[in-house]
């Protein structure tokens, strides 16, 4: 599992995250409305974009369709922002 350099979050209806790994590839999850647990994330997949050198560590906000994804930090407001981080504020995700 390789590490996460940016995370954005966001979403319309449902929650949307994109996520991009070391070497600029991108990977998308949502979430999904079950009909027993409630709401749950899928699982991360590749999107095929991969960004560049300059695009990865300067890139504010993603577009998704009619959304706008913004790059979630550790002292978000948003609900469960914090969770992704560690005490250094370094990204705890892991991609495929």
């Amino acid at each position: 599992m390789a590490r996460a350099i940016a995370l954005f979050t966001g979403g319309i209806h449902e929650g949307r995250q994109y996520a991009v790994r070391v070497d600029g590839a991108v990977f998308k999850r949502f979430q999904e409305k079950h009909h027993r647990y409630g709401w749950r994330w899928t699982k991360w997949t590749g999107t095929g974009e991969t960004l560049g050198e300059n695009a990865r560590y300067n890139l504010d906000t993603m577009q998704s369709g009619f959304c706008t994804l913004h790059r979630a930090t550790p002292n978000d407001s948003c609900i469960n922002n914090r969770a992704w981080f560690d005490a250094a504020g370094n990204l705890r995700v892991r991609l495929p």
